[in-house]
């Protein structure tokens, strides 16, 4: 396990995800269960935290009609 640690909570959060990095790094796309926070972090080919994004969250719930 990673045990990549939530910011917002403290809370481990869970892999969806990955690829590796042009540079022998690996990019991974977390998502937090408390509080559903969705990042991607990226490390290094040593396998340190060299950088963190939040990803945009998409409302599904919200239908759009043109009426």
């Amino acid at each position: 396990m990673l045990g990549i640690i939530c910011d917002e909570c403290g809370s481990e959060m869970f892999v969806r995800g990955g690829f590796t990095l042009a540079d022998g790094g690996v990019s991974w796309t977390c998502v937090c269960p408390s509080c559903k926070k969705r990042e991607v972090v990226e490390f290094n080919n040593k396998e340190e935290i060299v950088g963190r994004r939040q990803v945009k969250r998409i409302n599904n719930a919200v239908d759009q009609t043109l009426c």
